[in-house]
């Protein structure tokens, strides 16, 4: 995967040299290439925040404190060889005394430039076909408490003007919805998070009919294109709309307590 990562960003920093946003498009298993793109490469990551946070010296989190650096991402964490987070969530640090630790730090800002997203370069992500949630099941449970690295993720995409959406055929077998449409209030409580000026949002549209069998809806996105193009539309006006239009969002919410008072019954 970190091969893969790496290209890509190379391709997003080449685009930003030339004036251009990228939107990333995840089809099928490609949408872990997506997620994966932005948990490690999004610099939504406070150097002096984080080793304020993990276990360092109050030696190193004092240096921290005296040699602010811009945000950055985990990959520059393992290019500046800091550490590498592990799939628990817990940043793994190299096993260095304080004064190699400060000198790992001090890499960290051209580490950042090569390794990381550059700020603004990413517009959002569209996955289809997703069966993201098969392999990274924390994100349709709703009780789930975000780790560290998740939850900062998400609050740098919304106050960033992101947009993060998923679009599944009812028909396609491997397209899973990738969460329950939440309000910003909504999330910030789950997630423990404060999220300031959101501009962007996270929106899942998995009720598109593609009018195709079973046996063939999960490559359908193609030959039912215009129906995935509007359904693409559509999931990011409705997102946007959820979260910045409050007679859209009284609506929606209206709907859902609906719902649910029928399924009880």
């Amino acid at each position: 995967m970190l091969p893969v990562l790496d290209d890509l960003n190379d391709t997003v920093i080449q685009e930003a040299q030339k004036g251009n946003k990228v939107i990333l498009y995840g089809y099928s298993a490609g949408t872990f290439v997506t997620y994966e793109y932005m948990f490690n490469k999004l610099p939504y990551l406070d150097p002096e925040v984080l080793f304020n946070d993990i276990e360092v010296s109050d030696n190193v989190k004092k240096f921290a404190l005296e040699h602010p650096l811009e945000n950055t991402c985990i990959s520059a964490l393992s290019k500046a060889q800091i550490g590498t987070v592990s799939q628990n969530g817990h940043l793994l640090l190299r096993k260095i005394d304080d004064n190699s630790l400060e000198e790992s730090y001090l890499k960290l800002q051209e580490a950042t430039k090569t390794a990381c997203t550059p700020v603004d370069s990413l517009q959002g992500v569209v996955n289809f076909a997703s069966p993201l949630v098969l392999f990274y099941s924390d994100l349709a449970d709703p009780d789930y408490e975000l780790n560290y690295y998740n939850k900062l993720m998400l609050k740098y995409i919304i106050e960033n003007g992101l947009f993060f959406i998923t679009v599944n055929y009812r028909e396609d077998p491997l397209g899973f919805p990738s969460s329950r449409n939440l309000t910003i209030d909504e999330i910030e409580k789950l997630a423990n998070i404060e999220i300031n000026n959101p501009k962007g949002f996270v929106y899942d549209n998995s009720s598109v009919w593609s009018k195709r069998s079973v046996l063939f809806a999960h490559t359908s996105y193609w030959s039912a294109r215009k129906t995935f193009a509007k359904a693409v539309v559509k999931a990011f006006a409705n997102g946007y709309k959820l979260q910045y239009d409050k007679e859209f969002q009284e609506k929606v919410l209206k709907n859902n307590k609906k719902k649910i008072k029928f399924e009880m019954i």
